[in-house]
């Protein structure tokens, strides 16, 4: 007798200890801190909504210092909405008291800055070479694409 739900719930607790593991070495995008520093000496409200596994996203932000520059942190299991729909979007920006309207997101995936633009959010497309494949795509969508923070500094 084989019980395959234990076994996938045991190879499921290792891959997420390894990931997490990952999580610390997470580098940043170019400029990144320079442009957080900058938003936060012009008193702008900073949140993250993200699809990330919580404890995955807690320790990045730590291992990089930079839990103090986010009001909110918003992940996206919690809402029980996946980053390529607009709802979800609509429930982050409800969740920050706030209209879509007055929110700008920054992304590398073009699903989730196509939902975001969807729901009247102003989109800033991030190049990850991951995402590669979609440059053009995130060219069409965004209201701006950028390669580096400092672009915005």
């Amino acid at each position: 007798y084989y019980n395959l739900s234990e076994s996938c719930e045991e190879i499921m607790a290792e891959w997420m200890e390894l990931a997490q593991g990952r999580y610390a070495l997470v580098s940043l995008k170019p400029s990144v801190r320079e442009y957080l520093d900058q938003c936060k000496a012009q008193g702008k409200h900073m949140a993250i909504f993200t699809s990330c596994v919580s404890s995955h996203c807690h320790i990045a932000l730590s291992s990089h210092q930079l839990e103090g520059y986010f009001e909110q942190i918003i992940f996206a299991q919690d809402i029980g909405m996946d980053k390529a729909t607009p709802e979800a979007f609509l429930k982050a920006a409800e969740l920050l008291h706030t209209s879509p309207r007055n929110c700008t997101f920054f992304d590398d995936s073009v699903k989730a800055c196509r939902s975001a633009k969807a729901v009247g959010m102003q989109v800033i497309g991030v190049y990850d070479h991951f995402f590669h494949q979609d440059q053009q795509q995130m060219l069409t969508v965004c209201d701006k694409m950028i390669y580096s923070f400092s672009e915005l500094l």
